[in-house]
Order: structure tokens, then C-alpha cells, then sequence
């Protein structure tokens, strides 16, 4: 989880679209979005970045303004590392956001703001309460001392737990906790402020009890997001594989060895410049829920993968030619076991999907991988769809 925690830039172009809040946004601080051409054919309002922060990534996904993030290449392999630390920073980022929002109910309906509602009926603290910016940074500056304080109080006893730990490396200890400041660092300013003002109430405590609680059970989630970025890099190498493939058999069809051919790096540069020339990507797509999107799509999370469609028609054909198989609609799982053999260069995605479908249940998310052909381009798309 290391490469999380950087605060570096990924050196990879993004394609960041934006919900209405995000157009709102960025027109009232005179700020044009463009359109942009996405993979499904369509266009829609946002913004491309040669390189993005994860600060920025944070902010965006944070004040809900993003609606999907795409990168488009001719090949991942060379940008392995900067898509799996990409897809970490977007599902941490759902999660901290989820988190945020549990600890926030969690104190609005603890006994002690209910006590302050009943006898402050003109200062209710509730969901639809506005807090004065201002007033609350000044706050947080002021009581900086007694804050951190409630920090410790509350972190104290896992960061204690993971230290001692022993199955734990010593860097692995270091990052979970900084993963526990992280969660902690995604609360709202407004509660840090309210709870160092009402430290001395009764039912103070409980509420410090509960945030532990939410706190441990997001901490069991972090082996989610490690699997969700290593199978998105498996499978976008697995599809930049088989294109290739399926191009240098075009390119060089009187050649006898086409797996020894397309590993010499003249030749794989060769069909890049092909693929590039006749502007035929590779897509990765998160698509993500938010408040601003239909009942029941907040907090889901999509991760598609589109190809065109000479891969799904052949893949098709070929396994069609072994048996009945309606591929229209089918899990992933159950789609690679039927690939061809010389296809199956997939193992270790497969591992990680394995394991990702066991934590999914463990932590109550649901969880679905299928593969399909869109109707309205006959692009092959491959859908990681989670409900956090």
C-alpha cells in the first residue's frame, strides 16, 4: 500500500469527467469544461490532464464532482505501476469518502447530539446543518492541541494493535498506519471541532467508541483495494497481449514462431506505432456513484475495460466452435476458463479475482465481474462492479 501513500504525481494522461456539481463548479470559477471523446463513443463535459495528484484525485472525488476517470493507451505494460497505484487512489478515495460519511451519522445520532438537539432547538446539528468555514478553521487552529488529543484517543489502540502484530513486516506496519491516519484525516473538520467542544459532555465516550469501531472495520478493507488494482493490471495486460497477438498475425502472416516475434522490442514498438497511427486503444474506465446519480449507486464503483471488437468477435467465434455458450452476458470467470489455451496467460488474475470475491463477502460488499459486447459499437467490455 506504499505507493498510496505517495504524494507524487502519476505520470499518466487522465481523462477526468465531471457530474453537473463538477460543470457547476468549475463555470462559476470561469473555468470552460471541454468535451472529450470517450471510449464507448460518446462525449461528455470534464477534463484531460497529462499527469494528475492525488490531492487533486482526493478533492474531486471527495466533493462528489466526478463521474469517471479514463486513460486510453496502445499498451499498459510500460505503465503497470502508475495504473495499479491510479486504481488504488480512486477506491481508497471512494472509501474515505464512505467513512467520512458513516462517522458523521454515526455522531449525529449519538445520544449526546441528541440531548443538544432537544435542548438547542434553534442550533440542531444534523445532515443538513451549514457550517461556517471560517468559523470552523479558525476552530480547528484554536483547539489544534485538544484535537490531536481526540485523534490519539482514538487511534491509539489499533496503531498499538498493529505494532504488535507479528506477521507484520516492519514497512507493512508503517503503512497500515499511516492507512489508519488516512481514514482518521477523511473525517470532516465540523466533528473534530464539535467533539473537542464537547469532550466533557456525557456520552463523549461512546462516540469515541463507535469511531474506533467504524475505524476497524474499514481497516479490514484495505486487502480489497490491493486486489482490485492488481486485477485491473492483469487483465488490461491480458488484452494489450492478445491484441497484439492478433495484430502482428496481420502484420507478419508468413512468420512461424508469432510468440517468439512479437517479444523483440523492435517489433512490439512496430505495432504500437500500427495501433496508434489508426487510433486504436485500449480503454480503462472507473465509473463512479455518487450522491448527484440514481437511488443506489452511491458508493458503487465500476471498472470497464474496452477493447475493440476483433477480439470479442474471434474470442466468440472460437469458443462458440467448442460449445453453446451465450456470451452476451457472463461472468469472467467462467468467460476466460473457455478461452483457448494459447489465451490463458491469465492465471494470476484469476488468483486475485479468487480472493477479491472471498474479502468482497467478508466485508459485506457486493461484488460482480462479467463480460459483454455493446450493442451500440460492438466493443468488447470487461466490468468489475462493486457496491461498497
Amino acid at each position: 500500500m506504499t505507493n498510496m501513500k505517495s504524494s507524487l504525481a502519476i505520470e499518466l494522461p487522465v481523462k477526468i469527467i465531471l457530474n453537473e456539481d463538477g460543470i457547476d463548479w468549475f463555470i462559476k470559477h470561469g473555468k470552460t469544461p471541454r468535451r472529450i471523446n470517450l471510449a464507448d463513443r460518446t462525449t461528455d463535459y470534464g477534463i484531460a490532464l497529462d499527469r494528475v495528484t492525488p490531492s487533486l484525485l482526493k478533492s474531486m472525488i471527495t466533493l462528489d464532482y466526478v463521474s469517471k476517470i479514463e486513460i486510453a493507451r496502445v499498451e499498459f505494460s510500460s505503465k503497470r505501476k502508475e495504473i495499479l497505484r491510479l486504481s488504488e487512489i480512486i477506491t481508497d478515495n471512494i472509501l474515505f469518502k464512505k467513512f467520512d460519511n458513516e462517522v458523521f451519522d454515526a455522531f449525529i445520532s449519538s445520544d449526546l447530539i441528541k440531548r443538544w438537539n432537544r435542548s438547542n432547538p434553534s442550533k440542531i446539528i444534523d445532515r443538513n446543518t451549514r457550517f461556517n468555514k471560517f468559523y470552523i478553521q479558525s476552530m480547528m487552529n484554536e483547539n489544534r492541541a485538544i484535537i490531536e488529543g481526540i485523534v490519539n484517543e482514538i487511534t491509539y489502540p489499533m496503531k498499538q494493535a498493529i505494532m504488535k502484530t507479528q506477521r507484520l513486516e516492519d514497512g507493512e506496519k508503517k503503512g497500515q498506519i499511516a492507512y489508519v491516519e488516512q481514514y482518521i484525516g477523511s473525517v470532516r473538520d465540523p466533528v473534530w471541532v464539535l467533539l473537542s467542544q464537547f469532550r466533557d459532555r456525557v456520552g463523549f465516550s461512546e462516540i469515541i467508541i463507535a469511531i474506533r469501531g467504524i475505524l476497524s472495520k474499514y481497516m479490514g478493507k484495505a486487502k480489497i483495494v490491493e486486489y482490485i488494482g492488481l486485477i485491473v493490471v492483469e487483465l488490461a495486460t491480458n488484452a494489450e497481449n492478445v491484441r497484439i497477438e492478433e495484430t502482428a498475425r496481420i502484420m507478419y502472416p508468413k512468420t512461424d514462431n508469432l510468440r517468439q516475434l512479437i517479444f523483440s522490442k523492435k517489433v512490439r514498438n512496430e505495432i504500437y506505432n500500427k495501433l496508434k497511427s489508426e487510433e486504436d486503444y485500449l480503454y480503462l474506465t472507473w465509473k463512479l456513484g455518487g450522491k448527484s446519480t440514481s437511488i443506489g449507486t452511491e458508493n458503487r464503483l465500476q471498472i470497464i475495460l474496452f477493447n475493440q471488437e476483433y477480439d470479442y468477435s474471434r474470442i466468440k467465434k472460437e469458443i462458440e466452435n467448442k460449445s453453446d455458450i451465450d456470451l452476451k452476458e457472463k461472468s469472467l470467470h467462467d468467460f476466460y476458463n473457455e478461452l483457448p489455451e494459447q489465451k490463458k496467460d491469465i492465471e494470476l488474475g484469476l488468483y486475485y479475482l479468487s480472493y477479491l470475491h472471498e474479502e468482497c463477502k467478508k466485508q459485506n460488499i457486493r461484488f460482480e465481474s462479467y463480460v459483454g459486447q455493446s450493442s451500440r459499437n460492438d466493443l468488447t467490455v470487461i466490468t468489475l462492479d462493486l457496491q461498497f
